[in-house]
């Protein structure tokens, strides 16, 4: 029985950054497979990794931010998320996204998952988290991502992601997952 190794690139013959910004780089790698078939592998290489968080109400409800998203020209609903800089631990920039994105802070952030969203396009990893115990600090949401906020149940979540106003992946992951693990409306 072969080995998963016996799939993988044995060689990269060549580099080219085809473009790059703060955030990431987008890679064209000449590569060489272990039957001696050349061909080009494009990778998208971030330079952060994504936190996301599910601020959780003492009321069981969740808050959502609306968000304009320039690259899929729609107006989405989702949690809070963004990436943690260089050296930061991610429960850390998971907290301050929260702060940023909904003005709240929290008593706990738990841990709940991490997952490569589009493992075959880059190397783009999210760390998922939950946020218990929130406290409004009474600053402003940053207006320049954030268009409105809204605390949303059960039936509303599951409404609006019918409805097509949640198709975030992160947003559906992470509430997914929490639900499943009874961490969320485990008494709907």
């Amino acid at each position: 029985m072969s080995s998963s190794a016996d799939f993988l690139p044995t060689e990269r013959l060549a580099r080219r950054v085809a473009a790059e910004n703060k955030w990431l780089r987008l890679l064209e790698d000449r590569v060489r497979f272990r039957s001696g078939r050349e061909a080009v592998h494009w990778k998208v290489d971030y330079a952060r990794e994504g936190v996301g968080v599910i601020p959780l109400l003492e009321n069981g409800r969740i808050i959502l931010g609306l968000h304009w998203r320039y690259c899929t020209e729609r107006w989405s609903w989702e949690i809070v998320a963004g990436g943690a800089e260089p050296g930061e631990e991610h429960a850390a920039a998971a907290l301050r996204e929260l702060e940023e994105e909904t003005g709240h802070r929290a008593e706990s952030c738990t841990f709940l998952q991490d997952y490569f969203p589009a493992p075959g396009l880059g190397n783009e990893h999210f760390h998922i988290y939950l946020a218990t115990g929130l406290t409004p600090t009474g600053d402003a949401v940053d207006a320049e991502e954030i268009y409105t906020l809204k605390n949303v149940d059960h039936a509303e979540f599951e409404r609006m992601v019918q409805e097509g106003a949640i198709t975030d992946g992160f947003t559906l992951t992470a509430v997914y997952l929490a639900k499943a693990r009874g961490l969320i409306w485990n008494a709907d």
